[in-house]
């Protein structure tokens, strides 16, 4: 079971359909693109499903605005079965700390069902972390699908990323498997977020100007939960 722990800066913004075309074009002629992205979105599918307390601690944590607060979630790229990436992310205000392991189909039908215990299987650190979080209690919550577009420079593990069509659903959710999904953003909004370790470089802090005037408070997570309060 491979582990990966990244500790980083993370600011989210939100932007037009328009800025995000003219970023984007910016961004090809600047950035490393991410592998991934492919096609003529020149991007990647992603589906995160993310498991909450009894009482949705980590939801309301947020929501109350604490300093200090965590998410847990499985995300799989493509839409395709196969492994996905358990991950605890743990936020300290702009700061983060996300703690990662690689898993198997088989392990996340374990997990949707509240049953962590594979985990143990092994004598990685994360895993036994991420076992004390989630034998909690947790149990899934919602469900967050969107395409990102990412480029990438080596000076501070910088990171930008553009996300696009975010919709997501809290009820009855599986991260494998056909559910219906409803926008968890008004139309024409993308999501630009930025990564970053220490203090973001000069050259990608330019390259951003007049991109990051609205910043993004509510993560996806917070509005999937927030969808049956709009109706």
């Amino acid at each position: 079971m491979q582990n990966l722990v990244v500790t980083r800066f993370e600011h989210k913004y939100l932007l037009t359909d328009a800025q995000a075309a003219e970023l984007r074009g910016k961004l090809n002629a600047a950035l490393a693109a991410d592998s991934h992205n492919a096609g003529p979105s020149g991007s990647y599918l992603v589906r995160s499903l993310y498991f909450d307390t009894p009482d949705s601690r980590d939801y309301l944590d947020k929501v109350d605005g604490l300093f200090s607060r965590q998410k847990l979630r499985l995300r799989v790229y493509g839409g395709e079965g196969g492994r996905a990436k358990l991950e605890c992310k743990q936020k300290q205000g702009d700061y983060q700390k996300k703690t990662s392991v690689w898993v198997t189909a088989d392990q996340c039908d374990a997990f949707a069902r509240g049953d962590f215990s594979s985990l143990l299987d092994t004598d990685d650190e994360d895993a036994h972390f991420l076992y004390a979080l989630a034998s909690r209690g947790y149990r899934p919550a919602g469900l967050v699908e969107y395409r990102r577009s990412a480029w990438l420079l080596g000076v501070r593990n910088t990171r930008v990323t553009l996300d696009f069509d975010v919709r997501g659903t809290d009820v009855l959710p599986t991260l494998y498997g056909p559910v219906v999904l409803r926008p968890l953003l008004d139309p024409g909004l993308v999501v630009l977020e930025v990564k970053f370790d220490r203090k973001l470089a000069p050259f990608v802090r330019r390259l951003l100007k007049g991109y990051q005037r609205t910043r993004l408070s509510c993560g996806k997570y917070e509005n999937c939960r927030a969808l049956n309060e709009l109706l």
